[in-house]
C-alpha cells in the first residue's frame, strides 16, 4: 500500500487546521488604542476597528444562532450599527481627503465586503477553538478580551448613531 497519499492528506489536514487558528492580524487592543486613545488618530484606524468589531459580532450571531434567537438578532443589530458607523467615517474621510461626497451605497458595499472577510476570519478562529478546545470562546482569553473591547466599541457606535 502506498502511504504517500495518506501522508500528503494528513499534512494538508494539519496545515489547514493550523491556518484556522487565530488570524495573523494586529491585536484589537492595539488597533483600538491607536484609533481612540491617540490624540491625532487617523480616521482609517477608527474605520478598521468599527469594521473589525462588526465582523466579530457577525461571527457571534452565527455562534448564537442555535442557542438563542434573541442573542443572534441582537448581535446582528450591533454588527449593522458598527458597519453603518464605519461607512459614515469612510464617507467623512473621503470628504476630508478629496472634498467630494462619496456615494453611500458604494461605500456601504465596500464596508460590507470588509466586514464579511473579517467575519470569515473570526469564524475560522471560533471553529478552530471548538475543534481543539470543545468550546467556541469560553476557554479563549484573547477572544473574550476582544468581546469586551467590541462591547465598548459598540456602545460608542450606538452613541455616534444617535448624533448623526
Amino acid at each position: 500500500m502506498n502511504m504517500k497519499p495518506l501522508l500528503i492528506a494528513t499534512i494538508l489536514l494539519l496545515s489547514s487546521a493550523a491556518n484556522a487558528q487565530q488570524p495573523d492580524w494586529v491585536s484589537l487592543e492595539d488597533a483600538a488604542s491607536g484609533a481612540f486613545k491617540e490624540l491625532d488618530s487617523e480616521q482609517s484606524k477608527k474605520i478598521y476597528v468599527f469594521q473589525r468589531c462588526a465582523g466579530h459580532y457577525l461571527a457571534l450571531s452565527e455562534i448564537f444562532s442555535d442557542a438563542s434567537e434573541e442573542l443572534e438578532a441582537a448581535s446582528i443589530v450591533v454588527s449593522s450599527t458598527l458597519s453603518q458607523v464605519a461607512t459614515f467615517y469612510k464617507i467623512n474621510l473621503e470628504l476630508q481627503r478629496t472634498g467630494n461626497v462619496s456615494d453611500v451605497e458604494s461605500e456601504s458595499k465596500i464596508v460590507l465586503d470588509v466586514v464579511v472577510a473579517l467575519y470569515e476570519k473570526y469564524m475560522s478562529w471560533l471553529n478552530n477553538n471548538y475543534i481543539t478546545q470543545g468550546s467556541y470562546f469560553e476557554k479563549d482569553q484573547e477572544f473574550q478580551q476582544e468581546m469586551q473591547l467590541c462591547e465598548g466599541i459598540a456602545e460608542l457606535a450606538s452613541s455616534i448613531m444617535l448624533n448623526i
